[in-house]
């Protein structure tokens, strides 16, 4: 298991949708920066790029 500090060092940031992607609901962007731990910032980063990539 990683340190709370390893998976922090990984997120990547949040923006738009890329270019045939589909855009993120606000309120998945909003957890993604400002959730309560590291790893509820790197889930909510992951389900971002996920929604980007599926729409789902």
């Amino acid at each position: 298991m990683r340190r709370p500090e390893e998976v922090g060092a990984e997120l990547a940031p949040v923006g738009k949708a890329p270019p045939g992607g589909y855009e993120v609901p606000a309120n998945f962007l909003e957890l993604a920066e400002e959730g309560n731990t590291p790893q509820a910032r790197a889930y909510w980063t992951r389900r971002c790029e996920e929604y980007r990539r599926t729409g789902k």
